[in-house]
């Protein structure tokens, strides 16, 4: 922490030093301050900055810090796109982690084809969460999203069978069954 604000060869200092981000005067002259102040790291935790102090925070400090994952880190960044729906705002891969659609479709769709963010966020060319009309070959695609990852189920001809690869995926990687379905196999199901 004191390196990338202090000393202009460590590897991070364009990052925070060059940018002005400091430690407060507490952590910068006392370890056993620093300690008591936030203690031991919870495993897979690194010190951060930015969830407490604001996006872009410049100070270290008992105030502005907290032990967070990379997950909730990548989350605060100064570089993530935020979007805000009914009042709430998150990045891309929250959106993502919440709606089952992987981060580079919805970036896709919000870049290239010109959505909205509610738009992007919608299930694919289904109706349905898991899998989606292939546009060039007509056949199907089942995914799934896991933790912001877009893991490939694979292509199908019908979607009977892409919407089973996603339920057995969805049971394997979740532990519950998957949500019921308003594509065909919803329409068979309620028959």
């Amino acid at each position: 922490m004191r390196g990338r604000c202090y000393t202009k060869y460590d590897s991070s200092y364009f990052a925070y030093g060059a940018r002005g981000v400091e430690v407060c005067q507490r952590w910068r002259d006392s370890f056993e301050d620093f300690f008591s102040d936030v203690g031991h790291a919870p495993p897979g935790t690194t010190l951060d900055k930015d969830i407490k102090g604001g996006v872009g925070g410049k100070l270290y400090s008992p105030e502005t810090c907290m032990w967070a994952t990379a997950q909730q880190q990548a989350a605060h960044r100064r570089t993530s796109r935020r979007y805000t729906i009914n009042g709430v705002e998150k990045c891309i891969a929250e959106w993502a982690r919440q709606y089952g659609v992987s981060g580079p479709t919805i970036i896709y769709r919000l870049d290239v084809k010109g959505m909205t963010i509610k738009e992007a966020l919608a299930p694919g060319r289904t109706g349905v969460r898991g899998y989606t009309r292939h546009p060039k070959y007509g056949g199907f695609t089942a995914q799934i999203t896991i933790d912001g990852s877009t893991i490939y189920l694979g292509y199908f001809q019908c979607e009977l069978l892409a919407r089973q690869a996603f339920e057995d995926a969805y049971l394997k990687y979740k532990g519950v069954p998957a949500p019921a379905s308003k594509g065909l196999i919803g329409a068979l199901s309620a028959s």
